[in-house]
């Protein structure tokens, strides 16, 4: 069903009452049918992909009179006909006319779609199959940038020629497109913010990452003064983590929000920002000093949300008249028993959000990722496939993840960015004697793939430090290879 949601509030109003009327269904209650957006929405049968015009906040930094709100309209869309969405990646322009979001044909390619809030239906950019999200406008909105195998390209929103900008990049963890016409990039994981022209050119470093304290700078967006910028640190330190502030040209970072989240910037003054628990917030940020003020407030949820990647699902205009997002739906799992036939035997431990299951080879142990509500990052579960109990294993707020146990379920090797770059631990299934450290590469990450049945050996994938897959090793089960 379309939702909407017509209440008109006096400008006097904070932004916590305008999220409140926002999510408020009225049963019954229509725009004028002369409204273009209720036509666009009333398209869409399945729900998707959210969009909500109203003003996002009310109060200006100024002393100006109150004025009259405009009516606030949501409504919900599904990607063109034979199309899936791919992902996180849609965007709104800077005038909040446009969407910019990535479809997946029925042979998985990914391209990119535009619609215009004035029409009837999506249009395809021919050119940009394969572009992954997410992609960026440019500020006039003349342009869109994307990732396509490893090289930002951009190509006129009217459609045209594509142009690559820069190669060698190695995941998309965000970029901003500046009114000076460069192009703040994360270029891969484990590394800091780099520049590049929009016509094209070499990337030139931003920031500093510092590796004790953080394992990667992501998620950019220049703001309008076109001197300062927002990013996210991602670190396994829960001090160090969250949304922070920079300057062209200076090493002076200061911290905003304590939050493993990608942060957003909307006119006249609001930052948004994802809780781990896939709410969708916003805090007062004044655009003079850069400083926030008041209490953050609900906007909406549960908005999908990416703990381990620290990046949510949402977007907002220049403005801040619209924004939108993609619903979660916080789904629980079950593990079940089949038998070789595909009989159904039985159910494993209690419904929860599981993201990967690993059985022992005796079949005693289970081994599980599950959310930290706390932070957002994976940790360690194990089932006890006797009884059923699911016991917490890992409490480290870093991410935990890619379980693999021994034969006999004793002892589970898994992956740790703990350690700044993800090292492979080993430990006890009870939790006796805590982590020890079974392998680190000494020149990237490394996650463990399998262990043998003999129980002698663990298989170990490693990559180098842009993250590009270098490798499969084995490593004595019993090593404690600290250096690699």
């Amino acid at each position: 069903m379309n939702a909407v949601s017509r209440k008109t509030r006096s400008a006097a109003r904070d932004i916590a009452e305008v999220a409140l009327q926002l999510e408020r269904k009225v049963d019954g209650e229509r725009p004028r049918r002369s409204s273009r957006w209720w036509q666009w929405g009333g398209i869409a049968a399945v729900a998707i992909l959210v969009v909500t015009v109203a003003a996002l906040v009310t109060r200006r930094w100024n002393a100006s009179p109150p004025a009259e709100a405009p009516p606030a309209i949501e409504f919900r869309i599904s990607p063109p006909p034979g199309h899936t969405l791919a992902g996180f990646d849609a965007s709104l322009s800077p005038d909040g006319k446009h969407l910019a979001f990535g479809a997946r044909d029925a042979a998985q390619v990914a391209s990119l779609w535009i619609r215009s809030f004035d029409a009837a239906a999506p249009r395809r950019l021919d050119g940009t199959e394969g572009a992954l999200g997410p992609n960026i406008w440019s500020p006039g909105g003349r342009f869109l940038a994307f990732l396509v195998g490893d090289a930002w390209k951009r190509i006129g929103t009217n459609g045209g020629p594509v142009v690559t900008i820069v190669s060698g990049i190695f995941a998309n963890l965000g970029a901003s497109w500046g009114s000076d016409d460069t192009i703040l990039i994360a270029p891969s994981n484990r590394a800091a913010l780099s520049r590049v022209a929009a016509a094209g050119g070499s990337l030139e470093p931003v920031t500093t990452l510092d590796s004790q304290q953080e394992n990667s700078h992501r998620w950019p967006q220049v703001l309008p003064d076109g001197r300062h910028f927002l990013f996210t640190a991602r670190s396994d330190r829960p001090e160090n983590l969250g949304i922070k502030i920079g300057i062209f040209g200076s090493k002076e970072i200061r911290p905003l929000v304590r939050a493993p989240s990608s942060g957003v910037y909307a006119e006249p003054g609001w930052l948004l920002f994802m809780t781990p628990d896939a709410v969708l917030m916003a805090q007062r940020l004044d655009p003079q000093t850069w400083t926030l003020s008041g209490d953050p407030q609900p906007l909406a949820a549960p908005v999908r949300y990416n703990g381990p990647s620290f990046r949510g699902a949402f977007d907002v205009s220049r403005d801040g008249r619209v924004r939108t997002y993609m619903p979660a739906t916080r789904a629980q799992a079950v593990l079940a028993w089949f038998d070789r036939a595909g009989k159904p035997l039985g159910v494993a431990g209690p419904e929860r959000p599981y993201r990967v299951a690993r059985l022992s080879l005796n079949g005693r142990t289970i081994a599980t990722e599950l959310a930290d509500e706390r932070y957002g990052t994976r940790d360690i579960w194990l089932i006890d496939a006797a009884t059923n109990v699911l016991t917490r294993l890992t409490t480290n707020p870093a991410t935990d993840w890619r379980p693999v146990l021994s034969p006999d379920g004793g002892m589970i090797a898994f992956a740790s960015d703990r350690a700044g770059v993800s090292t492979v631990y080993r430990m006890r299934t009870d939790g006796a004697g805590g982590e020890t450290v079974l392998f680190r590469h000494p020149a990237g990450g490394a996650f463990p793939a399998d262990w043998s049945r003999d129980g002698k050996y663990v298989l170990v994938q490693t990559d180098d430090n842009a993250g590009r897959p270098s490798g499969i090793i084995s490593i004595p089960a019993a090593a404690d290879r600290r250096r690699g």
